[in-house]
């Protein structure tokens, strides 16, 4: 009876380690909220004062609009909702086999849109594309529904 209930222990144990065990294609899904945003631009000390002046401000507030409106909403069969910029969009998603690749598409685009998923857990997606001063890296927190 008492290698019964140990083997009992352990099943149930290991059935509720593999259930947290979610896969990145479920993870996804919901409303992401961008709360991070690293994307390159030019070498303001090249630029004119007045230039890079210009430049920094126009970022910052374009940055400061980013975070306070983006959002990604993933669906399920893969049909996706953003907000960019200001801008609304309706697209499509899709991951790699793998499912260490993000895809997305807008409806009216022909072009995918590549990331690496840096990080994906419960509540933090981290999706990257480029590499060096030419990396993009949007973080981004998961909302509540």
């Amino acid at each position: 009876m008492k290698n019964f209930v140990l083997f009992l222990g352990i099943t149930l144990a290991a059935l509720s380690m593999g259930s947290c065990g979610k896969k990145n294609s479920e993870l996804i899904k919901g409303r992401w909220k961008i709360n991070d945003l690293t994307v390159p631009g030019p070498d303001v000390s090249k630029m004119t004062p007045e230039d890079a002046e210009y430049y920094k401000k126009a970022m910052e507030d374009q940055t400061e609009k980013m975070l306070s409106t983006a959002y990604y909403d993933f669906k399920d069969k893969g049909v996706c909702f953003y907000e960019l910029e200001g801008n609304k969009y309706e697209g499509v998603w899709r991951m790699s086999e793998d499912e260490k690749k993000l895809f997305t598409k807008d409806k009216k685009s022909t072009q995918e849109e590549e990331f690496t998923i840096a990080e994906l857990s419960e509540g933090v997606l981290i999706i990257e594309k480029g590499e060096g001063k030419q990396l993009v890296r949007i973080t981004m927190k998961k909302e509540s529904k």
